[in-house]
């Protein structure tokens, strides 16, 4: 009898004691959040003193996404914004693998919106391939050829972090 009540005690302060997790659980918000639209995600860029160019909307794809492109020639970057209409949309985008955009490195995502970074002498060198391969040029510009230590550029935290409501940096 004495074991009994014990194991009932024991199960009754382990309920007791797990209530209040299990209801917070329960109160998680579990809703896909709100998607920024294009005028979201430019103006975040503008305010963290970056130069915007113009929003070209890409109806063709699929699926379909707008993108701008964000300078910062002091420190010789640049980054591609593509912003899709939707979660869904974003999420079809990224099943296709890290490399969004040829020339830029890996994506970072923010919901549906999508950076990706590079230089302009990456995305110099990668028209100057590209024209000769259109071209049926075969020769090999030791310019042109990629420095096998090179690795994409990641987009830096200073970029993510403008798209973040509230980000400072210290």
């Amino acid at each position: 009898m004495q074991f009994t009540t014990r194991a009932c005690a024991a199960a009754l302060t382990a309920v007791v004691c797990l209530w209040p997790i299990a209801a917070a659980a329960q109160a998680v918000d579990t809703t896909a959040p709100t998607a920024m639209s294009v005028e979201q995600a430019r103006s975040a860029f503008a305010a963290a003193g970056f130069q915007l160019e113009p929003t070209l909307t890409w109806d063709w794809t699929s699926p379909p996404v707008s993108t701008f492109r964000v300078h910062d020639l002091a420190r010789d970057r640049l980054a591609l914004v593509l912003v899709y209409p939707s979660s869904d949309d974003a999420a079809r985008a990224r099943g296709r693998g890290p490399s969004l955009v040829v020339g830029y490195g890996p994506g970072a995502w923010r919901g549906n919106v999508a950076i990706v970074q590079t230089t302009q002498a990456e995305l110099d060198r990668e028209f100057r391939l590209q024209n000769d391969r259109d071209n049926g040029v075969l020769s090999i510009d030791q310019d042109l050829v990629q420095d096998p230590a090179w690795r994409p550029l990641a987009v830096d935290l200073d970029l993510q972090q403008a798209l973040d409501v509230g980000a400072v940096n210290l």
